[in-house]
């Protein structure tokens, strides 16, 4: 069986290992965008053809990501999910570079070890209290493109891992969001709070949709501007949600320990809404 793994730049397949890229067309990178692959549908790709847009405008350049740009690169996408053969799923990394004066893409592919999505969340997160690191609201704030220094400088600070996960908060030490993921918290009468966008949260696709989700359920949902370390302390249940992870459940906040049930069946449906 073939297990070489393929890369596409410019329309051209290229084998794991073999050279393609030049230290000069490095330097020219652009951004990436990092998505999921399931059952052949790329994971909220309408959202993502959206953000390239807006970074393709903040960065000044030439490059008409019109409709028939947007069909192109899904179609190689899909090529590319066929080429490697990762048939059950795929986490997919599309590149943009300026080359020669125009702007080329590449599209990389890597295997997803079980599942697209976790069927029951078993991280058992910590989230942690951060007060080295506090993240400013500007014009860019809500764009991950800016916050993921913040976030690795973050996690490094605080001594996070794969378990243990740092809160991110502004000067005021108001809760915004954790590396990378969107956060939301369930209180004792059930009612789902999170922050603001306003207040410069990094907007995940995945967090509309969970706002969605959690009210085609039943609970009300408030995006509040006033969450802080002791709404962690009175929330009943807190989980965290992105495009890539999905929905990752907190199990604990410093002494405070926190129930799962509503949130394994937010999962639970985040997944079968997306996959199945």
């Amino acid at each position: 069986m073939d297990n070489i793994r393929y890369t596409l730049f410019a329309g051209k397949f290229y084998k794991e290992g073999e050279t393609f890229i030049s230290p000069e067309l490095l330097m020219s990178k652009l951004f990436h965008v990092e998505m999921k692959l399931a059952k052949t549908k790329t994971l909220f790709w309408d959202e993502y053809q959206e953000v390239i847009a807006l970074y393709l405008r903040l960065y000044g350049v030439d490059y008409d990501f019109g409709i028939v740009e947007r069909k192109s690169i899904a179609r190689q996408i899909q090529r590319c999910y066929v080429k490697n053969k990762l048939f059950h799923g795929a986490s997919i990394r599309l590149s943009f570079f300026v080359n020669y004066g125009g702007v080329e893409y590449m599209i990389e592919m890597y295997d997803v070890e079980y599942s697209v999505f976790s069927e029951s969340p078993q991280d058992s997160l910590e989230l942690i209290a951060n007060d080295k690191v506090f993240k400013t609201k500007t014009l860019l704030s809500s764009l991950k493109i800016n916050c993921e220094d913040m976030w690795r400088m973050s996690a490094v600070l605080c001594g996070a891992n794969e378990t243990r996960v740092p809160l991110i908060l502004d000067s005021d030490s108001r809760i915004l969001e954790v590396p990378n993921a969107n956060i939301f918290l369930i209180d004792e009468n059930e009612k789902v709070h999170t922050p603001h966008m306003s207040m410069g949260v990094c907007i995940n696709p995945a967090r509309q949709f969970t706002i969605d989700l959690l009210t085609d359920l039943g609970y009300e949902v408030e995006e509040s501007k006033s969450l802080d370390t002791s709404s962690l302390h009175s929330a009943e249940e807190v989980f965290v949600v992105n495009d890539l992870q999905g929905v990752r459940i907190a199990l604990s906040f410093e002494n405070k320990r926190y129930f799962k049930q509503i949130s394994n069946r937010v999962a639970g449906e985040f997944r079968s809404r997306l996959i199945e």
